[in-house]
C-alpha cells in the first residue's frame, strides 16, 4: 500500500461512517416504523452477521 492509498483509506472511512448515519436518518423519516423493524433484522455494516429472516416489505408512495 502506498502512502496515497493509506491517506485515502484514513480519510474516507470516517466519511463513510458519517454518511451511513445520515442515510439511516433519512430512511427513518421516509419509511418510519417499517424501516425501524427492518433495521432490527439486519446488520448495518456486515450483512451476514445477522442471520434473521426478513419479513418486512418497505414501500412508500414518495418519489426520490
Amino acid at each position: 500500500m502506498t502512502v496515497g492509498h493509506l491517506f485515502f483509506a484514513v480519510m474516507i472511512t470516517p466519511y463513510i461512517l458519517v454518511a451511513i448515519q445520515l442515510e439511516e436518518r433519512d430512511l427513518m423519516r421516509a419509511y418510519g416504523e417499517s424501516y425501524r423493524k427492518y433495521r432490527e433484522q439486519v446488520s448495518t455494516l456486515f450483512p451476514f452477521t445477522a442471520a434473521k429472516e426478513i419479513t418486512i416489505v418497505i414501500s412508500s408512495s414518495k418519489q426520490f
